[in-house]
């Protein structure tokens, strides 16, 4: 566990289903994170889904607001073929309050302490104002490139982290 003055980060664990199935019912947050998921009406699937994410667990993250104790998003970092590949969302009721790009610059934290230098990418949609933000914040600089297999150009953003 991880903390700052805003929120506590963790990796996702056994037992964190119903956790990540409450933050990922909102169909517009997962939509918007890009995040591919069945339809939570599909129980069945769905439940297979998060099985699937909380056995992996490696590279994904809780993030919990720290003065209510509530789960309020998840982040997740995915290896590449150039690094770690950074996504997030959070839930509704907790945006424009500072608590994701707390918890990404928390999660960079920990990474500059835990390994080798490593780059980091996440990419938003170009629509996504609130997201390129927070990766601003985080210390992430924007290089436009367009993605092929996708309708519209996404910025990619790259942060370097070395080891402290």
């Amino acid at each position: 566990m991880i903390t700052n003055q805003l929120v506590i980060i963790r990796p996702v664990k056994r037992g964190d289903q119903t956790i990540l199935a409450e933050l990922l019912s909102d169909r517009q947050t997962i939509k918007d994170s890009g995040i591919q998921l069945p339809d939570p009406d599909n129980k069945a699937a769905f439940q297979w889904a998060l099985d699937t994410l909380v056995k992996k667990g490696n590279g994904l993250w809780l993030i919990t607001e720290r003065s209510s104790k509530c789960p309020a998003g998840i982040m997740s970092l995915v290896p590449t073929d150039k690094g770690l590949e950074l996504g997030y969302l959070l839930g509704p009721a907790f945006r424009g309050r500072g608590l994701m790009t707390s918890a990404v610059k928390l999660l960079l934290e920990h990474l500059g302490q835990r390994t080798e230098a490593v780059l980091v990418t996440a990419s938003t949609s170009l629509n996504n104002l609130a997201s390129q933000r927070v990766l601003q914040r985080a210390g992430f600089q924007c290089l436009p490139v367009r993605n092929n297999e996708q309708e519209h150009c996404w910025q990619w953003l790259t942060q370097k982290i070395e080891k402290k």
